[in-house]
């Protein structure tokens, strides 16, 4: 138990005090030494397999992969008309016009 530093109420190192709202931090010092430093990695043996490289996806199949994780099926037709739409736009400029503006 430890003395509240604003109003000397006692509390608990790491609680929060319940007349003034202030938390009692711990004073001891942060560890040093061979906890903060890193390993290295032994050498891989000659003939042992080395990792296999990671391979990137793309950006369709990540959005697939998107909409199966988080069950956001409802987006897949947004997607689909907007797609639709910047291609009849797209479309509208080109030779590809006249036949485009029959659909309508």
């Amino acid at each position: 138990m430890a003395k509240c530093e604003d109003c000397g109420a006692e509390i608990e190192t790491g609680k929060t005090c319940r007349n003034c709202s202030t938390v009692k931090q711990s004073s001891a010092p942060l560890p040093v030494g061979p906890s903060y430093v890193t390993e290295e990695k032994p050498a891989p043996e000659a003939g042992a397999p080395s990792a296999a490289p990671v391979q990137r996806m793309g950006i369709v199949e990540e959005f697939i992969l998107f909409l199966r994780e988080n069950k956001a099926y409802w987006l897949a037709p947004i997607i689909i008309v907007l797609l639709l739409m910047v291609l009849l736009v797209v479309a509208g400029g080109t030779g590809a016009a006249p036949f485009i503006y029959t659909l309508f």
